[in-house]
């Protein structure tokens, strides 16, 4: 979700008013569009409103659904789910209207504490799935059940956000609405297959993971890409939550067991089954059935593996207690800067020379207050005082450089890769880079256009984006044109060897997501779709460093100059396959030599930049 799907706005000018709310504030934006506080103009209350991506509103089915669900959804009356008050359309803009909730997501305490108590998060479970049996009972299937869409309001009650719509996503396009729901920790086995009808049994597979992340304090599946966790999802045994958290009871472990079922027939087959057992649980009684007869049962740690995570285990809660630490801290400095009437990072320049500065923690502690101000360029400065001192800090200096990536662009560190098809690969090194998650998009061209003066590409109707394609990649433009655009970007074209490096990562993986073709994940031949689809549209298809599009859809301009065999002495390179080409024949290694004035519907080009 990008600043350019919020409404636009000239300097100076108040929010509009749609369909008789008063936007007042933006207070979140997510895959499916911006949230705003808003007052309700004719009963003068303060309600949430949820204005939708205009993306999500292009097709006529879709519409028709979200109507439907928003109405369906409005028809629930529940103290346990944020009552919906209004949808539809006004001015070009769909929007749902909802209950304001004074208070966090789940997601956001859970962030700030780490572990959440048993016996609290099980309250909460048990309000959330009072809610779904709710939703069920009349027909509704929330879909993307996760701590972000669970709101915890100041006086502690537990309130379930966003029925219904994903529902309309997922109908619209399974890729679509995979993408917009988000996060892959939280999702059903049947969801990370693609399949779209499904029932409450997939919420409740989704509020069992949510109820190990609170308890535990991290996700039941890790791994480097969102694909390789919903291969987990799919595949990998649930681990044994009391593995992580020692102070944990065994019946709660069950209870997780059951929900985070493989096989939906496996688990609670009702709401209304799953929320006696959590009851059960919270009177300090045991479930209904300890016995587990799974096709895939949850895995337990052998005695040495355990040991070395409770290790792990006290490493965390250091490092939470750091985080308070420095919560208590923060909140000094804040009461400096109202008191000084001075920003957050210029209390740094007050503690220079009132602390010890000839320990390297005094440097670290100056780092951690410009880190939270985002002030990377000084935090790494105060870093490399520390390294004088004799801190090692080369680890915190590389995530600085990740943190510090611009918008839309990700860190991809410096180091070797394999590069190469099989039997011809070669280890290569470069430098650390950032580079572009997504294609440069015909909207991204657009704004170059009318800042520059640059024609549009060929196949445009005049300087107008063809219907339906802002999203798309521009394609139909000469390498000289890509480099145009990067300069005016403040940004260049990656080399060949940064594009490849990117695409697969250091292992030398043949496709982005690993060493097996999947015509799921990327836009080739194999896939049907015959055409450019919209840019990051496959996002299981991600490369390890979170690209996205690094195989298929388009190949890209790099900077490297070269022949063209036989025609053109001064070629440039051109890596990645296109929409026609077949994927299962080649890798992320494919690169050739063309014309730097040639055009076609089948190149595009993304940005990188040096860190």
């Amino acid at each position: 979700m990008s600043a350019a799907d919020d409404i636009a706005m000239g300097p100076g000018k108040k929010l509009p008013i749609i369909a008789g709310f008063e936007l007042i504030k933006r207070v979140g934006r997510g895959g499916m569009g911006t949230v705003y506080r808003a007052r309700q103009i004719s009963v003068d209350r303060i309600v949430a409103v949820k204005i939708l991506k205009p993306s999500l509103a292009r097709s006529a089915s879709f519409i028709r659904r979200f109507k439907a669900e928003a109405k369906a959804a409005a028809q629930l009356n529940h103290p346990n789910i944020v009552q919906a008050i209004d949808a539809g359309e006004e001015g070009g803009y769909y929007y749902f209207a909802m209950e304001f909730v004074d208070g966090e997501t789940l997601h956001r305490r859970m962030v700030r504490e780490g572990v959440i108590p048993e016996l609290e998060a099980l309250k909460i479970a048990h309000k959330v799935t009072l809610a779904l049996s709710h939703a069920f009972a009349h027909g509704i299937v929330h879909r993307d059940i996760k701590p972000g869409n669970i709101m915890i309001s100041r006086s502690g009650e537990t309130k379930l956000c966003d029925l219904g719509l994903a529902r309309v996503l997922a109908e619209e396009d399974p890729q679509v609405g995979r993408a917009a729901i988000g996060t892959p920790y939280y999702i059903s086995p049947e969801q990370a297959m693609g399949v779209t009808d499904v029932d409450c049994r997939s919420d409740i597979y989704s509020l069992g993971a949510t109820l190990f992340r609170a308890i535990v304090g991290r996700p039941a599946f890790t791994a480097p890409s969102p694909a390789e966790i919903l291969e987990q999802h799919v595949h990998a045994p649930v681990p044994w939550p009391k593995d992580f958290n020692p102070d944990l009871s065994d019946n709660v472990c069950y209870v997780i067991a059951k929900m985070m079922a493989k096989k939906p027939e496996e688990r609670y087959q009702t709401p209304d089954e799953l929320a006696e057992d959590l009851q059960r649980l919270i009177d300090g009684q045991e479930p209904k059935s300890k016995v587990l007869q799974l096709e895939i049962p949850p895995v337990r740690l052998s005695d040495k593996d355990r040991e070395a995570m409770a290790v792990t285990s006290a490493r965390l809660r250091k490092k939470q207690q750091a985080v308070r630490q420095f919560a208590a801290v923060r909140k000094a400095v804040d009461a400096v800067c109202r008191e000084q009437s001075i920003p957050p990072h210029a209390v740094v320049r007050l503690l220079h020379g009132n602390l010890d500065e000839r320990q390297p923690s005094t440097f670290l502690k100056y780092a951690v207050l410009l880190l939270a101000e985002h002030k990377f360029a000084q935090a790494r400065q105060e870093l490399r005082r520390a390294a004088e001192l004799g801190a090692d800090v080369s680890e915190f200096l590389a995530k600085l450089d990740a943190l510090g990536a611009p918008p839309g662009m990700v860190y991809v560190p410096a180091g070797e890769f394999i590069s190469g098809p099989p039997g011809h690969e070669t280890k290569k090194n470069t430098g650390a880079f950032y580079m572009d998650v997504n294609l440069v998009t015909n909207r991204k061209y657009y704004d170059f256009m009318r800042a520059t003066g640059f024609p549009p590409p060929p196949h445009w109707m005049g300087d107008k984006i063809p219907d339906g394609t802002e999203d798309h990649p521009v394609v139909n433009i000469t390498w000289d044109e890509a480099k145009a655009y990067a300069d005016w970007a403040q940004k260049r074209l990656p080399t060949a060897d940064e594009w490849e490096k990117a695409a697969r990562g250091h292992d030398g993986r043949r496709y982005p997501w690993g060493d097996q073709f999947d015509p799921l994940r990327c836009n080739v031949k194999e896939s049907g779709h015959g055409d450019l689809t919209e840019a990051g549209r496959y996002p299981r298809g991600r490369s390890p460093y979170g690209c996205a599009d690094m195989f298929g859809n388009v190949m890209q301009w790099c900077l490297d100059a070269g022949p063209v065999p036989g025609e053109d002495a001064d070629g440039r390179a051109v890596c990645g396959v296109s929409f026609d080409q077949s994927g299962a024949e080649t890798g992320c290694w494919q690169r050739e030599f063309r014309k730097r004035l040639r055009r076609s519907r089948k190149c595009g080009f993304r940005c990188a930049l040096d860190v």
